[in-house]
């Protein structure tokens, strides 16, 4: 309809033209009665015009009427699908995992207690160098100190020879000190007889002189004899402990003669040396710095409230097993360490208690090196009569959502502890209670849900037909 006034207007504009032309065609006296018309043309022109847009307006209103409905589907309460656990209540211990670093508890520096020339290296003295205990590392050269055991050798022979001297001089002074004793009981027996004799006057007094002179001489040389005697047990004394001197020399000796041999004491490894073939050492010189693999250690730190729940009234932390991970790339070692020592102040730049545990002696080639950046596992305390649930089940920090009918309930509880992706909980649920696990943003008291892997059926809310109409059916015009 609107088509064809557009086309009636059209022809009719066309006229007016065609008959505009031929009024400026004609002379002037046709002109005039053209002018007359002309305000009667626009007033004509306006109102078709008008007649136009409203025809087009009312064309419109009726298409629009007369147009279907959009088909309203059915509003349906949201059934979220989500996975559940079963809890179980029972007594839970979790695992505290911290950071620590290895550290070498024992530094050994090798150092000479002789001075020469080194006359063998051996060439696996490098960095990080692992040498199991008794390795040779350098030699120095033997020959004075080998010189040194013949020369105490000698001295001994000497010495033992000087020795079985004494001794004979002593047995013949011993033997000088008996007959001088024996004389001497002679010469007092002759002096008693003379005596006798002298008050009988059988003999004359000269002769009791005589005899009392030789008396004397004889006392006067058991005297003799006996520091004579005294003089030559010192002496033997003497040698003797010369033959001791020579003999501890020589043990002496044979000592600087192993220790020309420098050895690794223990199983090590290699931080540090400074040895050449050729090299003259002297005596306390450092020849290499090297790390007791027996005595690896852990360090780390527990803060306040873990050291605190961990050492209660009854209970110590020393002699306590851990487990000590070392992971390099995608390879994970674990090593056993227990608990040692406390340290001796509080760190308070790390906010915690430092502890030290001794790692279980280490393998000859192992690659476990200090600073070595490691996580350490040690048990906590045990939860009585708690549940474990997975992390995703903790809402707000203190509550969790239960399945019931298919629909969620809302749970307070207390927190007690977080055990690597699991929580421990303090809540007032049954055992076999299914707890959500699945985060929901819109979670809430009586959100509908169902199982990962069962088919719930989604009812209709009771105005939902009143809310939708039969395919093909028009709504009223308006």
């Amino acid at each position: 309809m609107n088509t064809e006034v557009l086309d009636q207007h059209s022809d009719r504009s066309s006229r007016q033209i065609s008959q505009a032309d031929a009024a400026q065609a004609n002379p002037p006296a046709a002109q005039s009665g053209t002018q007359r018309i002309r305000p009667l043309f626009l007033v004509l022109q306006a109102l078709i015009a008008m007649a136009i847009v409203f025809g087009a307006s009312v064309f419109m209103q009726r298409m629009l009427a007369d147009k279907e409905p959009p088909r309203q589907r059915p509003a349906r309460e949201q059934v979220f699908t989500v996975q559940t656990a079963s809890v179980q209540r029972g007594d839970f211990q979790p695992t505290i995992q911290v950071y620590g670093t290895i550290i070498a508890g024992n530094v050994i520096e090798l150092r000479t207690e002789l001075s020469g020339p080194l006359i063998s290296v051996n060439p696996q003295v490098r960095n990080g160098a692992v040498l199991s205990a008794g390795t040779e590392i350098a030699t120095l050269d033997p020959f004075e100190f080998e010189t040194a055991i013949a020369e105490a050798d000698v001295d001994i022979l000497d010495g033992e020879a000087k020795l079985l001297e004494a001794e004979a001089r002593l047995s013949a002074v011993r033997t000088d000190l008996s007959n001088a004793q024996a004389q001497l009981a002679l010469a007092e027996r002759d002096v008693e007889r003379a005596q006798a004799l002298v008050a009988r006057g059988s003999v004359t007094q000269q002769t009791l002189d005589q005899r009392q002179q030789a008396l004397l001489q004889s006392t006067a040389a058991v005297d003799s004899a006996r520091s004579t005697l005294k003089v030559e047990e010192a002496r033997l004394a003497q040698q003797r402990a010369a033959l001791e001197r020579l003999s501890l020399a020589r043990i002496r000796a044979e000592r600087d003669l192993t220790l020309t041999r420098l050895i690794a004491p223990k199983d090590v490894v290699i931080e540090s040396e400074s040895v050449t073939l050729g090299q003259m050492v002297t005596a306390n010189q450092v020849i290499a710095q090297m790390i007791d693999l027996s005595t690896f250690e852990v360090q780390f730190t527990l803060s306040d409230g873990q050291y605190g729940r961990l050492t209660g009234p009854d209970n110590t932390l020393l002699g306590t097993d851990i487990v000590v991970q070392w992971t390099v790339g995608t390879r994970q070692k674990r090593i056993s360490a227990t608990i040692s020592r406390v340290a001796s102040s509080i760190a308070t730049d790390r906010g915690g208690v430092t502890l030290f545990a001794d790692i279980e002696t280490l393998q000859p080639d192992a690659d476990l090196r200090p600073g070595a950046f490691v996580e350490v596992s040690l048990p906590d305390q045990i939860y009585t009569d708690s549940i474990q649930v997975p992390e995703t089940a903790l809402y707000d920090e203190q509550r969790i959502y239960v399945e019931e009918e298919g629909r969620l309930r809302s749970v307070p509880v207390t927190v007690l502890a977080f055990s690597g992706t699991n929580v421990i909980l303090q809540a007032d649920i049954e055992d076999g209670t299914r707890v959500l696990t699945t985060r929901i943003s819109e979670v809430g008291e009586g959100l509908r849900v169902r199982e990962a892997g069962t088919v719930t059926e989604i009812s209709e809310t009771p105005n939902s037909a009143a809310q939708s109409r039969p395919a093909g059916e028009r709504g009223p015009r308006p």
